[in-house]
Order: structure tokens, then sequence, then C-alpha cells
């Protein structure tokens, strides 16, 4: 039995050589190539290294950005209420006066 090595984002498949080890490994012409197909499939499905960091540079870059949302809410809303209790102490003022 062949050694195996670890595959990273640079080796490729070799679909040919997978199924030529299943036949002769006593797997027949039908059963090889179909378990082929499926470990080829399933080897494109895999996530890589390069494929990480730029999910994780994505997420970090909307994070960033919902994060300058909700300070500019929490900014506007802290704004409303100083500005409603402005109003208050001023019609307070107002009617204590009048």
């Amino acid at each position: 039995m062949a050694a195996t090595t670890p595959m990273t984002e640079s080796t490729s498949f070799d679909t040919l050589s997978a199924a030529n080890e299943l036949r002769e490994a006593g797997f027949d012409r039908k059963q090889a190539e179909a378990l082929t197909r499926i470990v080829a499939r399933a080897h494109g499905a895999l996530a890589t290294g390069a494929g990480l960091l730029r999910l994780e540079e994505r997420v970090e870059s909307r994070l960033a950005a919902f994060e300058v949302r909700i300070v500019r809410w929490l900014t506007a809303a802290v704004s409303i209420m100083l500005a409603a209790i402005s109003l208050g102490f001023a019609l307070t003022g107002f009617l204590i006066a009048g």
C-alpha cells in the first residue's frame, strides 16, 4: 500500500490514480469510478488555509462595520436622551418662573 500524505491546498486529487488503486484493491470499474467521483467532490469542497483566511478577513471587516454602526446608533441615542433631559429642565424652569 502506498504511503499517504496530508492534503494541502496545493495538492490536487488524482482521480485516475485513485480509481486504479481501488481497482487493484478489488473494486470493479463502476465502484472504483463512483467512489473516486465522491472523493473528488469532497476534496473540492474542503476549506483551504487561504480560503479560511479570506473568510476571516471578511468576517472581521463586517464586524468592524457593525461596530461603527453600533457606536453611531448609541451616540445618536445618547444625544437624543440628553436633548430630552435639557428640554425637560428648560420646561421646568419656564414653568417655575411663570
